[in-house]
């Protein structure tokens, strides 16, 4: 599904970021070029500062770079976000180095296209409905400090989600707080996502009282559940629980 660029986003990227290029006169729109960013994380308080006006400790905390990039404005298989791509070749070289055998390592998909972040988080971040001022500054750029970071430090400095089924698991256990019904609610419809799975696996367990897991681990492995990520298999069962304390229907 196409997602429609209003004209007061294409005067915030014209205006905060001229290395990028708008092309409209075909569907779904695409913005190419350069995405330069000036950014510092505060760790201890979660929180980061674009273009800061002043030096933050610890420097290692304030990176200044570029990527080239592509946005694509057109929802994925399994985000309702635009379609981002880092198309210079850093990611790749970085995951090589690191001895990675794989994208998802690096939080890109077998497409190219990068995780920005869980499903659930969308919501959130983009509270207001999209626009390209809050998608770009609270998501775009902060991933990509993410990877400038981890090549110079070697870590990750948010911390990372796993991918797939279990990073949707795992965001809802760090955001859990209480009985928070609209976070249920997202939950299940991330989950929903993954069809197959939802319908044979996590719809029968999370509906049906004392139903167990039907299938094998979400991460692909072909392993039990329960022996392969039994942190995330606890972590789902916590789930079925407050669905049941808030009345929630899946």
């Amino acid at each position: 599904m196409l997602i429609e660029m209003t004209n007061n986003d294409k005067s915030w990227i014209l205006k905060n970021h001229s290395g990028l290029t708008i092309t409209d006169k075909v569907r779904p729109v695409s913005i190419k070029g350069t995405l330069a960013f000036d950014m510092f994380y505060d760790k201890e308080n979660k929180q980061f500062f674009l273009n800061p006006k002043e030096d933050y400790d610890p420097p290692e905390y304030r990176i200044r770079d570029e990527y080239q990039i592509e946005i694509i404005l057109e929802r994925g298989k399994f985000s309702d976000l635009p379609q981002v791509r880092e198309i210079g070749g850093r990611i790749d070289r970085v995951r090589k180095i690191k001895g990675f055998a794989h994208p998802k390592d690096m939080h890109v998909g077998e497409n190219g296209n990068v995780c920005l972040c869980p499903k659930q988080a969308e919501f959130r971040i983009l509270s207001n409905g999209f626009n390209m001022q809050d998608f770009v500054c609270g998501l775009v750029i902060p991933f990509f400090y993410g990877q400038s970071f981890y090549a110079r430090n070697g870590s990750w400095p948010f911390g990372e989600y796993q991918h797939g089924t279990l990073g949707l698991l795992e965001y809802y256990r760090n955001s859990r707080s209480d009985i928070d019904k609209d976070l249920i609610k997202d939950t299940i419809n991330s989950l929903k996502i993954y069809n197959m799975l939802w319908d044979f696996s996590f719809k029968p367990f999370l509906q049906v009282e004392g139903a167990g897991w039907n299938g094998f681990c979400p991460c692909e492995s072909k392993r039990d559940f329960q022996e392969c990520h039994p942190e995330f298999f606890w972590i789902l069962w916590l789930l079925k629980q407050d669905i049941k304390k808030s009345g929630v229907s899946v």
